[in-house]
């Protein structure tokens, strides 16, 4: 195995309330196999968001009780996008 200097770590952000969680998905020491992640993460993401949206929209969706995918709803809109970061290996 050759050695690698850098590890990239692939992660997203999660709103909670008031705060925020960052949530680390897994660590690699390939780089183009973080990007493909991410872009992948990200459109599945986006098509997520667009399809929840129009739930958003209806008068019913404010009250959980009467809204079958409410939490659902809220978890999707709550996720950022992902991201990875490059770090060094010493």
């Amino acid at each position: 195995m050759e050695y690698k200097d850098k590890i990239y770590t692939v992660r997203y952000t999660k709103k909670i309330i008031l705060d925020t969680r960052v949530i680390v998905i897994f660590a690699t020491y390939d780089e183009q196999l973080a990007k493909r992640y991410v872009a992948k993460f990200n459109r599945i993401l986006n098509n997520a968001k667009d399809y929840w949206k129009r739930y958003k929209t209806e008068r019913y969706y404010l009250d959980p009780t009467t809204h079958k995918h409410y939490n659902r709803i809220e978890a999707v809109h709550d996720t950022c996008e992902a991201y990875y970061i490059e770090t060094p290996i010493r």
